[in-house]
Formats: C-alpha cells, structure tokens, sequence
C-alpha cells in the first residue's frame, strides 16, 4: 500500500473560500478514487492561507483486473446460417476477443451477443495524474483569476506543485507548474524553498519551517490563546465564532497578542467599536466580568516574536484610525438628529420605479397603522404615536455618516439609529423597536418582541416586496438580489410563530395601492400573493406536514398563513385515517362528475321537494343540511377539528348516495336535482382544505 500526497502552493487566498475549497477537494478526491477503482485509507485535506494539501493513505498501487461484460448486437444479426456476419466479426473485433468466444444472453427485447473483455487493472502511477488535475480543476470557487499563458483559473496565481506517491514524483501539471518535491517554508520563519522526501512528510517538514498545516491545530493554538491572552489583562473574551473561523484561515503560523486603545473611545456604542476592530483588522474585543466593554484588543498574528511591541503598536496606530473616524461620524450625526437625517431620506432613492427612502417610510407608516389596528386593537390608542414617530425615524440612520457610502459600519443599520435614540433621549420602545425592524435577519434570528419592532418589521418587508415586484426585481432560480425569500420568510414566520391572523389579500392590496401612480399594478397582487403563499408552503412543510395535507390547505384559502396551519394540523391528525380517506374517494368522484358542469344553472337546493327523491339522495341532503348549519359556528370559533369531524359525517351518506343513485339520470330534473346536492356538498369544504389535493395510495396524485 502506498500514502500519496499532493499540494498546491499559492498565494494568499481568501479565507472564506478555504474550508469548502478543501471539503470539496476531499469529496472529490474520495469519490474520483473510488470511480478509479483505487482502493484507499483515509482521505485527508490540511490547508493555509497559502496551500491546499491532498493526503491519502493505504492506497492501492495499482487497479485490480477485472472481467466487463459488454453486449453487442443481436443474435439473428452477427449470426446466419451459424455462420458470423460482419456484425459480430466487428463487435468481436472492437472488444478485442475471438468470434469463438463471444457469447449469448436472452433479455426482454430478444437474445443478444455477449463479450467477456478481460481488462488489466492500470499502475496507480498512471491513473493518478489525470485523477488529481480533475479534482482540482473541478474545485467550486466563488471567484478565479486567468493568468499565465495557459490561461488557468484559480482564485490566486499557483506558485509550486508538490505531487508524492511514496517517495517518487508524480508526472501532473497544475496551472502549467510540473509538479515536484520543493515546498516552501513560512514566509518569515523558513522562507525559501524545501525538499519533501516521501508523502508522509509534509508536516513535519513545514512545522521545522514555520508552518502548521492542520487548520484543527491552528484553531486551537488561536482559541487558547485567545482565552489566556483576555485573562491575563483582566478580563474575558467577547466570543466570535465566525472571526475564530476566519482568522483560522489567515495565518499559518498564529500568534495572539494584545494591545489597547484609548478609554475616551469607549464612550461610543459597543457595537461601533467592535465592528471597528472586526471589519479590517480581525481583531478580537475583551470584555469585563460585567460584560463592559474594556479598552483592549486582541489580535492574531502571523509569526513569532519574542518582543512583539513594534508588531502591536503598528496595529494599535491603525485601530487608533479607525476610532477616530468612527467618533468623528457618531460626533457629527447626533449633531444632525435623527429628525433631520430622516428628512434627507427624501434625497436617496430607494427603487427608481418606487421613489425614495422617504417615499417609502410614508407608505410603511399606513401599512403600520392598518396593522397596528388589527393586531394590537386594545393598546393601539396609546401605543399609535411612538410606533408611526418609530416608522418615520426607522431608516434615519441610512442617511448618517456612520452608515452611507457603504463604510464598515453598514451591517449596523438600525442599531445606530437606536443608539442615536437613546443619546436624544427617546424612549426605550422606540430603540427597540428600531433595532427589532431587521429581525429576523435569518432562519435562526429571533424575532422583535415588541409591538413596536413586529409592525414595522412586517411592514417594511411587505413593502420591499411589493415595491421589487414592481420594479422587475422578481426572484428567479438563485438568483435574489433582493433578499425578497428573505424577506417574505420573516413576514411568515412573524404571523405562525407569534400566533398573529392576516389576510394578505388586503395586506398586499394595500401596500400595492401606496405604490406610484406610475406602477404597473396588472397582476402583481396576484403575483405577489402567489411568491407569498409558496412561502407559507414552505414554512407549512417544515413544521412536518405532508405535501398534499399543504397542498390541499392552500388550494382552498392561502390567505392567513396562521390559519392555514391550523387547518394543516387538524388534517394531518386524521391523514392517515381509513373514514377520511373514504370521503376524500367520495369527493374526489363528485368532483369528477361535476366538471364541466354550469352550476349557476342547476336548481337551488333549498327549493327543491326532496319527498320525491331517492331515500339515499333525501339522506344526503338531510346530512349536507344540517352538517352546512353546524359548520358556521365551528368555523368562526376555528375549530378546524370540529369541522373536520363534522364534514367526516358526510363519509357514509355520499357513499350510498354513490352505490343507490345514478347521478347523470336520463330525466334532466332528476339529473340537475341530484348535481345541484353534489355540488353543495362540495361547497361544504370550502376555505378548509381541498380533497381532490390528497394522494389516497394506490391511486395517484389527483
């Protein structure tokens, strides 16, 4: 068995591209292997900021012989008379065995000729070179870079190719580079080139020149060290999951040393200073054991230094900047006010087609109100004030220094404008509610907890949705540059997870009425109810409910997504039972007589005498009459469960309906009669579920 090493040297590549770079390069390599019929060991991957490291061990030296079986033409072609046509001297031929040899097989579509090909397995030597230029070259890179005159795509030139089966030299080009056995040491602690004798020597031999190859390593060198360092001045680490991964992936040889900054700067917002360290510098913050901020910094550096001073005073200089600049924008903006910032949003146009930012609080305003209305109709005379002064502040702060012209500072929208609060002296409902406008930012996010922050943050994405419809900016494939999936899923998961009921018929309705004049409004409700209701689909799914049960739903009232979940669990509680099933056969077979009919011109089942009707057509309609009566208080209650044991009831007077009545009955008033009580039943389902949309096995989807 043999170890087989390869590394790709370049320079420094993002960080963010390596972890799924070398993932992809594992599978890759796994699964080219196994293609390859190479049997091997334990597939690894290591990597730097500079190189990506292929390592397997117990790989096969060679492929195994095997016997392919390759069917050739018919039998009555390659054969007549028993003799062997040109046919199967040519089958015989390409496969490189006898016509003697050549067998026959019998499948469904008639005898064929069989070849047995004996094949001897390849030396790994020559299957490997080819195996791992495609791997590489197939590795899924955000962006790449053409360069050299082979015109080769990576996202950083390639600077050596180190390629080692065992001790030997593997014949491989990587971006035009031969690959041979010269690797390079750290840039600073053992440059220059170095010699790997055999593939199981790469660490070893670049750990002597600096560099630590195994990233789980070099976290935990940082993560320790990072502790140790934040204990030692006193205080505590600020976690930072996402900044540990990245700066994993920025250094091949870590270091954490500390450095401070001036007290003066802590009297800016928390997350101003941290996202000043975190942007550019990757620095880590260090808190007290009472969570304030203290005014210290650590940072990961690459090398070693026994008196790293002049290292972390260049790095104090630099954070000293950014401060500064950052008190220069909080100093100038509390100065404007947070009235006079949201009157320049009148000057930024947020969508062409739609208008400007100021433009679009307006319309977020009426919306707020509408639903301000709804859901919070006890409080709303004290709470209407500070939540519309709230929605016509809540993007002030994108007209401030801190924010606009795309600085750092830009993921804090919305947290500014509540420390801008805060510093004026505005209640604490409407900071929060500022901060809560962008939750939830993702799937895991929680969501505002204020009425306040629920409004406008529903409001506001309703808005941004129907004003990108509008604009054209509809999402297709995977392409979204709009967040509007984003979006639409925060709306959702508000209404189901906070128990809030919505018709976004006239939600929609309303925020495509705010639009422009100018706006094209045919269809887009429509539409954007549509993006909305496969939303609540999705949102329906993930809690575990069967796709037709969602389906079926949907397809009668998509209109309050909060409601169509109840009625979801109602009907997955009885999916899987037989009386439920037997209604949905009996609908299903209504439904099917009843196409094409014009119900408006059947007979109104109320003035029909049922005294000379079939016994089991009279039961029907007796059990449609006062099931129909019934339901209504049901259905205003939401007791779906109790609609559902209601409309149960129909199960066995449709079914002796089916077997005693024939519906399409040759005397036309006995036929209307009989479709007009078909059609009323159905009736009886509608805005709880469809049944045509339940798949009863064993017939299909309906």
């Amino acid at each position: 068995m043999s170890r087989l090493l390869l590394e790709i040297g370049t320079e420094a590549i993002p960080a963010g591209y390596l972890p799924p770079a070398l993932a992809a390069l594992r599978t890759a390599a796994t699964d080219a292997l196994s293609a390859a019929r190479l049997p091997a060991g334990e597939v690894r991957v290591l990597g730097t900021p500079k190189r990506l490291v292929l390592e397997v061990e117990d790989l096969a030296s060679g492929q195994p012989d095997r016997v392919r079986e390759v069917t050739g033409p018919r039998a009555d072609v390659a054969f007549r008379d028993g003799k062997p046509t040109a046919a199967a001297e040519g089958f015989a031929r390409k496969n490189g065995v006898a016509v003697e040899s050549l067998e026959r097989v019998t499948t469904e579509k008639g005898e064929f000729l069989l070849a047995r090909v004996q094949e001897t397995g390849r030396p790994a030597v020559e299957v490997l070179p080819d195996l791992l230029t495609g791997a590489v070259a197939g590795l899924p890179w955000p962006k790449t870079m053409v360069w050299n005159p082979t015109r080769y795509r990576f996202p950083r030139p390639v600077r050596w190719v180190v390629c080692l089966l065992d001790e030997a030299v593997l014949p491989l080009e990587v971006g035009g580079l031969p690959a041979g056995r010269a690797s390079r040491g750290h840039a600073l602690l053992g440059p220059g080139p170095v010699e790997v004798a055999g593939a199981g020597d790469l660490s070893g031999v670049l750990e002597d020149r600096g560099v630590l190859l195994d990233p789980e390593r070099r976290r935990r060198i940082i993560a320790d060290g990072l502790e140790r360092e934040a204990a030692t001045l006193g205080g505590r680490l600020v976690p930072d999951p996402g900044l540990l991964d990245e700066v994993v992936f920025l250094v091949e040889h870590p270091q954490v040393l500390s450095g401070r900054f001036d007290a003066e700067f802590a009297r800016l917002p928390r997350e101003v200073v941290v996202t000043a360290m975190r942007a550019h510098q990757r620095y880590f913050a260090v808190e007290s054991e009472a969570g304030e901020l203290q005014p210290y910094f650590l940072v990961v550096a690459d090398g070693a230094w026994d008196d790293p001073g002049q290292v972390v005073a260049g790095n104090e200089r630099v954070l000293r900047a950014r401060l500064s600049d950052a008190r220069f924008y909080w100093d100038v903006d509390r100065r404007t006010g947070l009235d006079r910032l949201a009157e320049a949003l009148g000057g930024i146009v947020w969508l062409e087609a739609v208008g400007t930012l100021a433009d679009k609080a307006e319309r977020v305003a009426r919306l707020v109100e509408r639903l301000g209305t709804q859901w919070f109709a006890a409080d709303w005379p004290s709470l209407r004030k500070p939540i519309l002064r709230a929605t016509r502040l809540a993007k002030a702060d994108l007209a401030s220094e801190m924010i606009k012209d795309g600085k750092e500072f830009t993921g804090l929208q919305g947290t500014i404008g509540a420390r801008y609060a805060e510093s004026a002296g505005e209640p604490e409902s409407l900071s929060r509610a500022l901060i809560e406008q962008y939750l939830p930012r993702g799937a895991g996010d929680p969501l505002p907890a204020t009425a306040g922050g629920t409004l406008l943050a529903f409001a506001d994405r309703l808005d941004t949705v129907a004003g990108c419809w509008a604009a054209g900016f509809v999402p297709t494939g995977s392409q979204d540059p709009y967040a509007l999936r984003r979006a639409a899923n925060g709306m959702v998961r508000m209404l189901l997870e906070k128990e809030l009921h919505a018709s976004l018929a006239a939600e929609v309705a309303a925020a495509v009425e705010g639009l422009p004049a100018s706006v094209q409004r045919d269809g887009l409700a429509e539409e954007v109810l549509g993006f909305l209701a496969d939303r609540t689909a999705y949102f329906l799914r993930e809690r575990g409910m069967r796709y037709d049960v969602v389906e079926a739903v949907l397809a009668a009232d998509a209109d309050d997504p909060l409601d169509a979940l109840a009625r979801a669990g109602a009907l997955t509680a009885l999916r899987e039972s037989e009386a439920l099933e037997r209604l949905v056969v009996g609908f299903k077979r209504a439904a099917n007589i009843l196409k094409g009919i014009d119900e408006s011109a059947l007979p109104d089942p109320a003035s029909v005498d049922w005294k000379a009707a079939d016994p089991a057509e009279a039961a029907l309609h007796r059990a449609v009459a006062r099931i129909g009566k019934a339901l209504p208080e049901a259905r205003e209650g939401k007791d779906y469960a109790a609609m559902l044991g209601l409309l149960l009831e129909l199960r066995e007077p449709i079914d002796v309906f089916f077997d005693k009545v024939l519906v399409m009955s040759e005397d036309p008033a006995e036929r209307a009669r009989r479709l007009a009580l078909l059609a009323e039943a159905r009736g009886l389902f509608a805005h709880f579920f469809d049944p045509a949309r339940i798949v009863i096995e064993g017939e299909g989807a309906s």
